[in-house]
């Protein structure tokens, strides 16, 4: 289990955190002291109950829409 002192005054962000194991990654996260940054693609709804789940734990955080693509 984590301990909130390990990601206190941390800022993460967490890709494709709309939904699935990324939802449940920042909801962790941002419920033990980090500053969540939940990213999605086109999920809005779900970007905004994660970050209303994360507030609810106590956290802090925000969404951002970001299209990510890996450079070659």
């Amino acid at each position: 289990m984590l301990t909130p002192v390990e990601f206190n005054g941390l800022t993460v962000l967490i890709t494709g955190a709309s939904n699935g194991i990324g939802a449940e990654i920042a909801i962790q996260l941002g419920s033990n002291g980090a500053y969540a940054i939940i990213h999605y693609h086109n999920n809005l709804g779900g970007a905004t109950e994660v970050l209303d789940r994360v507030r609810r734990h106590g956290g802090d955080g925000e969404h951002i829409a970001a299209d990510l693509v890996p450079l070659h």
